[in-house]
């Protein structure tokens, strides 16, 4: 710019000059300025009629492309990584047959272990347990024989059938055989039944085992109220309080089950070492404390080895008393059928209420993953190897962008991850990706463990059939215990990561849908109703929670679904959308329970919820017109494969390929799509080797109608933000103007004059005056040039913008004319006939002796006796077309209309075409 500023104070300083060398200098620079001005308006002229865009604006559409292509081609792959998930998980897992050995275990405790029984019919089952007396004849009574089946079982009034049929002998089903050796099964099996065998197909493992929690004991744990003397409640009381830690105050759940707090007075009942009489009676010793065997004279041992002893120490109490607070009673069943190794619960819960929750819980594991039919096996191999081929391929190209990431960026590798890689999608990756790796790290210790129960296994059934002692053979049965319940504490896990692992495949199938204009409807729905729902939701939420506090305080005496804040939650929620027991909530009162409900019903599901819709239908009507014109999936294909087919035809290249060579040049992606740069379809060409002019121009009119589409050019943020970018540019020319103008009144004639001789001094000097001075010139002109660019540039967008504005004005009156024309003829035709109707009533009026006369055919409507159309039809009315000249009338015209002689009248003149 220094520079250009002496060159102009030279040039102003040139017509005071009076030697004749410098005004020749200054009429040759005044020549050299035409020249480089007609250049310039050549240059200028060549760029309107040549396409142009800056080529930050095109690399932000390549690198779209680019994106929206990764993106789409990574949709057949998360589909195909959804699908081998599925298939092995269900392959797998075998969902399915765990449910049947589960159920059946579950089921046949439910409702076979019966007591109180009358005759053959036991009227309780374990639900019906309300006291230690109930639990004591269900366990004896019901569960016992109901798992341990020495003999044969015959039908229900079997002897009485035989007494019917058999009249004339007797006979007695005490004398049918207690087993059956079936030869179907071989000659080395055991006959029917095999004790240890539960509903025909389950083999016990080891026995049954019978553990409880305890309370502690205390008069200090007592809640007594205050000033009420020590010495008088505990008199009163008569012993100390034992609350439960937990409660259990309510209806326990499956992880309530699952965890087990400090296990006390354990006692095991082998099946495969010891007979029905010998549990039974080791259930009465737990039950009395060994009371009726300890007074017989030589009686056998106390067979209760936790039962503990009374204060004196003379007698031993019973095993289950007030300070229980659950006992459960387990089982290891293994079953052959499908490869399954089961535990089931019995549990009984005793709150400080005095009522006893039951709870039966059975967990189930393979011990072979590969066991099953070879079709299966393959199949499920199959699907784990695309699944984690899928899941490697992932990771490498989500490596590639990290790493690349971090290459292209100028700044610090912690800055660039979060500036430029750290978004949604690219988290969606990577949580997939760990995901994977925790399932794999829980699949090794299900694995291991399950190795080692198979292992611990095969031990015990040694010593089953063997002569070990049975105290050895207990120590072996609590180990196995102890692995079974850390194998099933696996398989939870592993099941719960692979059941939640479907969602992180659905974000992933949200990232691809993104890329799709048609498919991102959902995604870009929520986005849009993001902030209104925001707001929404603290209203909502603080409605919400008032109604669950109010159901808390109003119903959580009486319904157990009320009870806590997370339960009243719950039950709010279900009622909104209509599961509601208005006989349970009637409880507290029929008037304090319909006011809740209506003002439920009416604030949360009425109004609330209908905003909520309200709100998410009016972003969605936004996404969806956004989404009107797009590509539809299909033609997004097409166009994909069209790219992959020409580029293998050599009539392209690829689009990456573009964009790496731009690349190679700028070494920063963010200079890359801020630059201003003017590029044409010629330059990509030159710039990118092999590219085809026709896909140079093809990308850069895409680029071109994405931005339009992108950005209204008539919107009024749009003119906003152009006059402010040519205000800006104004306010900059006038500044440098201002700069000029100073700088040229400071220099004044002589010194000027002065500086010019020195000048041209020092240029004979050193060299040819004229050089120095038409490189001047030169940087005057370039930037003259350069000013006279940007101003062409805003001039000549406004300018084709107000072209297409008068282009749409004229289309718009053209079609007004037409219209009025079409009117006129109308109102022309309609007149005519007019006529014609009043001349025929003139005829019949007046009468006419021509149309009278026998064998004359009167003639149509509006016609005269000559008309050249007297036997054709009259011709159909056509609009005229546009252009065409006025059609002249004689009917008046309206006074009010804006037309005068077809011409359209708008302030005194009619618009320039």
């Amino acid at each position: 710019m220094p520079d250009a500023f002496e060159t102009a104070a030279y040039r102003s300083g040139g017509d005071d000059a009076t030697g004749g060398d410098d005004a020749a200098e200054v009429s040759d620079a005044a020549k050299e300025d035409d020249a480089i001005s007609a250049g310039a308006e050549v240059d200028a002229q060549m760029t309107i009629d040549e396409h142009q865009m800056e080529l930050g604006v095109y690399l932000s559409w390549l690198k779209s492309e680019l994106e929206t292509e990764k993106s789409c081609l990574e949709l057949p792959s998360t589909i195909a990584l959804l699908i081998s998930f599925s298939c092995l998980a269900l392959l797998h897992l075998k969902q399915h047959e765990v449910f049947t050995v589960e159920a059946a275990l579950k089921t046949q405790v439910e409702q076979n272990a019966n007591f109180a029984f009358s005759e053959n019919f036991g009227h309780k089952n374990i639900f019906n347990v309300a006291n230690i007396a109930d639990f004591w004849s269900w366990f004896r009574i019901g569960f016992l024989p109901l798992i341990v089946q020495p003999s044969w079982i015959y039908s229900e009034g079997l002897q009485q059938s035989y007494d019917a049929l058999n009249s004339s002998w007797a006979f007695s089903v005490a004398s049918l055989p207690q087993q059956w050796h079936l030869p179907e099964l071989g000659s080395g099996s055991e006959p029917l039944p095999i004790q240890g065998t539960f509903l025909n197909f389950n083999r016990i493992i080891g026995g049954v085992r019978l553990q409880q929690e305890r309370a502690q004991l205390g008069y200090e744990l007592c809640k007594i109220p205050g000033g009420i003397p020590a010495d008088l409640w505990k008199a009163w009381l008569g012993k100390p309080c034992m609350p439960a830690d937990p409660g259990y105050e309510l209806t326990p759940q499956p992880g309530d089950v699952e965890a087990f707090g400090n296990p006390e007075r354990v006692e095991w009942m082998m099946t495969s070492r010891e007979t029905l009489q010998d549990m039974a009676r080791r259930a009465l010793d737990m039950e009395d404390g060994c009371s009726a065997y300890s007074r017989q004279p030589g009686g056998d041992a106390c067979l209760c080895r936790t039962c503990s002893w009374d204060d004196a120490g003379t007698a031993r109490t019973p095993w289950l008393d007030e300070q229980t607070q659950r006992v459960e009673i387990a089982m290891v069943s293994y079953n052959p059928e499908y490869g399954f190794i089961s535990l089931f619960t019995a549990n009984f819960f005793f709150n400080r209420g005095g009522h006893i929750h039951k709870f039966l819980h059975v967990q189930s594991a393979q011990v072979d993953f590969l066991a099953g039919p070879l079709f299966n096996v393959i199949a499920m191999v199959f699907c784990a190897v695309t699944w984690i081929c899928l899941l490697g391929h992932i990771q490498v190209v989500e490596m590639m962008e990290f790493v690349t990431t971090i290459r292209a960026s100028k700044s610090a590798w912690y800055m660039a991850i979060w500036e430029k890689y750290l978004n949604l999608w690219n988290l969606v990756d990577w949580i997939s990706i760990a995901y994977a790796y925790l399932l794999a790290a829980l699949f090794l210790m299900l694995f291991s463990s399950t190795g080692g129960v198979n292992n611990m296994l095969e031990g015990l059934v040694q010593t089953e059939t063997s002569s070990i002692d049975i105290s050895q053979h207990r120590v072996m049965t609590e180990d196995f215990f102890g692995l079974v319940e850390d194998l099933l504490s696996w398989e939870s896990w592993y099941r719960t990561v692979f059941a939640v692992y479907p969602m992180v495949v659905m974000l992933r199938l949200f990232k691809s849908f993104d890329a799709q204009l048609r498919l991102s409807v959902v995604t870009r729905t929520l986005l849009g109703a993001g902030v209104d729902m925001m707001h929404f939701g603290i209203v909502f939420g603080s409605v919400y929670f008032c109604m669950v506090v109010n159901g808390v305080l109003l119903f959580g005496q009486d319904m157990e679904e009320f009870t806590t804040m997370l339960r009243s939650m719950v039950t709010c929620f279900r009622a909104m959308f209509g599961d509601w027991d208005l006989v349970s909530m009637s409880k507290v009162g029929r008037e304090l329970s319909s006011l809740w409900f209506w003002i439920f019903v009416f604030v949360l599901v009425v109004l609330l919820l209908n905003m909520l819709l309200a709100i998410l239908m009016d972003s969605y009507t936004q996404a969806k017109a956004r989404a009107a014109g797009a590509k539809t999936l299909f033609e997004q294909i097409r166009e994909l494969f069209r790219r992959k087919r020409e580029h293998l035809k050599k009539k392209r290249v690829q689009l990456n390929y573009i964009w790496d060579s731009f690349y190679a040049e700028f070494r920063d992606e963010d200079a890359m799509l801020s630059s201003t740069r003017l590029i044409t379809a010629q330059y990509l060409q030159e710039k990118v080797i092999g590219l085809p002019l026709s896909q140079a121009k093809r990308t850069m009119n895409n680029a071109d109608e994405n931005m339009r589409k992108e950005e209204d050019p008539y919107s009024v943020i749009m003119m906003k933000k152009e006059l402010s970018a040519l205000n800006n540019r104004a306010r900059l020319v006038q500044e440098t103007l201002k700069e000029i103008s100073s700088m040229c009144s400071r220099c004044r004639p002589g010194e000027l004059l002065q500086w010019l001789t020195t000048m041209a001094t020092f240029s004979k000097e050193e060299g040819d005056s004229k050089a120095i001075v038409s490189g001047l010139r030169r940087a005057v002109g370039e930037m003259r040039e350069s000013f006279g660019q940007k101003f062409d540039k805003g001039a000549r967008s406004f300018e084709e913008r107000q072209a297409e504005l008068e282009v749409q004005q004229s289309d718009v009156i053209e079609n007004i004319r037409d219209s009025h024309q079409a009117l006129l003829q109308i109102r022309q035709q309609s007149d005519s006939m007019m006529k014609a109707l009043q001349e025929r009533r003139a005829v019949r009026s007046f009468g006419c002796g021509e149309c009278r006369a026998p064998g004359r055919t009167p003639q149509p409507l509006g016609l005269d006796a000559g008309s050249p159309a007297r036997s054709k039809a009259a011709p159909a009315f056509r609009l005229p077309p546009r252009h065409t000249a006025e059609v002249s009338t004689t009917a008046p015209q309206p006074s009010a209309s804006p037309f005068a002689n077809g011409t359209l009248q708008s302030n005194g003149h009619a618009p320039e075409r």
